[in-house]
């Protein structure tokens, strides 16, 4: 507004002409404003991709006037792409401030006009602006802002005001894995399967699923996964194909650039040796990485475990030679067990408890189809461990001494790894008899099938006691007395009567029982004997485990070549069947000292003649 000075003069006397006692000047005033600019960003200098970059410009009058018709325009510059994502002001303008907001390609600017007169701002709030920018891939946005007026502004330098930043690229990359495995079915045959996530069955093939995923906002560049196998596993295929230069433990893909928002699927396929022990966990470890900033590497690695179950079907074969049993001849079982999977099995327990019907029992088995061979005696109690494919071939022999008829159990299994198909496990072997009738003879002829016959039933050899078995298998009583000689480590062995121990083992290595009317006669047919010694009786204890020991019945009469008793084989020209051996093992649970029962003889030192009617000894 203009300033206008009046000056007047009065007086106490007339004045005749008052118009002119009054005179006024008016001076015009040209107000200016001297408008200034800042303006600021934060982060200061470099932001990542998909960070606020906050822009705060404020605007001062400097000048001695309100500043009319203020305005500003605000440009962005930039070599990619960006968004403004806002806008806000301290005062009111003209503008919608939410029209503003809007992505830009390159360069972008809006104009922003007070609506009310800005007053000077000494000491008082300047007009403040700000704005929110974000880019999602690296560049250089160049801010500036002008701000002008409709008053002089003395200095004008002041009325534009910049920032620069530079945007860093970000990229998050993410990796997700799981693990599914080939697992082996309960109740059905080896290597039917079915996938379980998290399980796998030794022998079977594990499957890894990866998935990588950048979530942005940048492009990811020079992208690289790496998979840290488990130990042990082998590596099958993998799709996509791999890098396997680092094999066995690491598998790596060189995947490019990813855009944002990008996922690549990768399969891997392994497969779990067989030997690999139940619940062994198998952790596998993926990671990704990239030349990009990642501001969130939580993400950046995945695992995936899977547990090994173990299964091994174990399956048992056994069938005997000859399938018809004949008292006093030799047996022979052949069992055969086969480790059909998918695992290994450890601790395979292979075991046949022989019949009381079998004497002389020894056995061998191979596992490499018969280049070596294990031994042992007695009942079969094997623990060995079995790989998958493996095959045991094993023969039990011995001699039948019963009439009767007899079955054989034989059974395998793990105690290590689960059978998926236990009833197969067991296999069993029935033996019958075959029995001979003579003719029946006229009366008034000789009868010679009329007659006692003795034989060595059963042999039990331990380190501390021996037990002699020893049967009538003829048709009439026995009533003559005879000697039972015990022979260890014969050299020649006994094969006919009036071989006595003395003559065939080292000194002490042997014993000798009376068979009289006094102890255990008369012995009708089919009725036994045992006889027994232990280390209470003689010095030739301990017996070492693996010695070959044998017994002969009716084995000494000097007067004869039959020995004490005429016996039905001896008159028909049978085989000789007085004699059997057996090798010393060991019998858990008895106590021979406590067998005291009336069919139980207990020899005493031996004296040179017999009271009773024996030949003494030599």
């Amino acid at each position: 507004e203009p300033i206008i000075n009046v000056a007047s003069v009065s007086s106490d006397t007339v004045d005749l002409d008052s118009d002119n006692n009054e005179s006024a000047v008016t001076t015009p005033v040209d107000g200016f404003a001297d408008l200034r600019a800042i303006k600021f960003g934060k982060p200061e200098a470099f932001v990542r991709a998909g960070e606020e970059l906050t822009y705060t410009i404020l605007v001062d009058n400097l000048g001695t006037g309100v500043a009319h018709g203020v305005k500003l325009v605000d440009s962005l510059d930039s070599n990619g792409v960006f968004e403004l994502q806002s806008v806000e002001s301290s005062l009111p303008v003209v503008e919608d401030l939410a029209s503003l907001q809007q992505q830009f390609t390159k360069s972008g600017s809006f104009t922003l006009t007070l609506a009310d007169d800005l007053p000077i701002t000494l000491g008082q709030a300047p007009w403040r602006i700000t704005t929110i920018v974000m880019a999602n891939d690296d560049q250089t946005i160049n801010n500036c802002v002008v701000v002008s007026g409709d008053d002089f502004d003395p200095d004008v330098e002041n009325n534009r005001a910049c920032a620069e930043h530079d945007i860093t690229n970000v990229a998050d990359l993410g990796v997700d894995k799981t693990a599914v495995g080939e697992s082996q079915i309960m109740g059905e045959p080896a290597g039917t399967v079915e996938l379980t996530e998290g399980r796998v069955t030794a022998g079977q093939a594990l499957f890894y699923s990866i998935t990588v995923t950048n979530s942005g906002p940048s492009i990811a560049e020079n992208v690289v996964l790496h998979d840290d196998l488990p130990v042990g596993v082998e590596f099958v295929e993998a799709d996509p194909a791999a890098d396997t230069s680092q094999l066995p433990g690491k598998l790596i893909w060189n995947l490019g650039s990813l855009a944002s928002g990008d996922v690549v699927e990768i399969e891997v396929k392994v497969l779990v040796p067989a030997h690999v022990p139940q619940s062994t966990v198998l952790r596998n470890t993926a990671a990704v990485m990239s030349d990009i900033f990642d501001q969130n590497n939580s993400n950046n690695t995945a695992s995936a475990e899977a547990i090994v179950e173990a299964y091994a079907d174990i399956v048992l074969t056994k069938w005997s030679e000859p399938e018809t049993a004949i008292f006093g001849n030799d047996i022979e079982y052949h069992i055969v067990v086969e480790n059909l999977g998918p695992s290994d099995a450890g601790l395979v327990r292979i075991s046949d408890l022989l019949p009381e019907g079998i004497d002389g029992e020894k056995w061998e088995y191979t596992t490499d189809g018969g280049l070596t061979f294990t031994r042992g005696y007695g009942n079969v109690n094997v623990t060995l461990d079995m790989p998958v494919g493996q095959v045991v071939e094993m023969s039990v022999t011995g001699i039948v001494n019963t009439y009767a008829t007899f079955t054989n159990t034989a059974c395998a299994s793990s105690r290590e790894v689960v059978d998926p198909v236990a009833d197969n496990n067991c296999d069993q072997v029935e033996n019958r008899q075959t029995l001979v009738f003579y003719p029946i003879e006229m009366r008034g002829t000789t009868n010679t099938s009329h007659r006692a016959d003795i034989t060595v039933s059963k042999i039990v050899a331990t380190p501390s006691y021996v037990e002699v078995t020893v049967t009538n298998v003829g048709n009439r009583p026995l009533l003559e007395p005879f000697w039972v000689d015990f022979y260890v480590s014969p050299d020649p062995v006994p094969t006919a009567v009036n071989q006595i121990w003395e003559n065939l083992c080292a000194p002490g290595m042997g014993w000798a029982w009376r068979v009289t009317g006094d102890d255990g006669l008369p012995l009708d047919p089919g009725e036994s004997l045992v006889l027994v010694v232990d280390d209470t009786d003689s010095d030739l204890f301990p017996l070492a485990q693996g010695l070959t020991v044998w017994a002969q019945a009716d084995s000494w009469n000097p007067n004869s070549e039959w020995g004490m008793v005429l016996e039905q084989d001896e008159i028909q020209g049978l085989p000789y069947n007085n004699i059997r051996w057996s090798t010393v093992g060991r019998v858990w649970g008895y106590d021979g000292i406590a067998r005291t029962s009336d069919d139980v003889i207990r020899s005493g030192a031996l004296s040179s003649a017999a009271a009773d009617g024996l030949p003494p000894r030599p």
